[in-house]
């Protein structure tokens, strides 16, 4: 029996390749689009998993980072903010909003939609430390770029002092 319409539906969705007039049995459809489903999902827990790594690999750069103290006067008392510079850092995507990449972070990995275009992560570890965020936001960027290889697509890191 000839693969129903539903089927080659299903197979042109998955592949954008025009199944009508293939001579494919409903079994053999079937099996394709489960075959390309399953593929679907381990692409997005690699990607899942490549952000995660992502991730720790920022932590550990964080914590091995020693930020610059300084010391803050206001004329009468001097603090010791070991630490350093306050300040803020995020990983930038420039995929665009709309596009699946983009939309993926942002539903699986804790990105949100960037005022500048594209998607960020925002580094929320390290309290203020400025130094220490961006290590983190350094380290995350490079890993994602060494190992999403998407057309266009760049992650960096970026921020701003407080």
């Amino acid at each position: 029996m000839k693969a129903t319409s539903k089927q080659t539906w299903m197979l042109f969705c998955l592949t954008k390749k025009d199944w009508r007039h293939e001579d494919l049995t409903v079994a053999e459809a079937s099996q394709m689009i489960s075959d390309l489903q399953d593929k679907k999902e381990q692409e997005k827990e690699d990607l899942i998993n490549i952000v995660n790594e992502a991730k720790e690999r920022g932590i550990k750069a964080g914590n091995d980072h020693n930020p610059r103290p300084m010391d803050v006067t206001d004329g009468k008392q001097t603090w010791h903010v070991s630490e350093g510079v306050c300040g803020f850092a995020w990983v930038h995507c420039n995929a665009k909003g709309n596009t699946k990449l983009a939309r993926f972070l942002k539903d699986n990995c804790s990105f949100s939609k960037s005022y500048h275009g594209g998607v960020d992560y925002h580094i929320h570890l390290f309290s203020q430390s400025y130094e220490r965020k961006m290590e983190h936001a350094r380290a995350m960027a490079k890993y994602l770029n060494d190992n999403i290889d998407r057309q266009g697509i760049s992650f960096y890191a970026d921020g701003r002092l407080d």
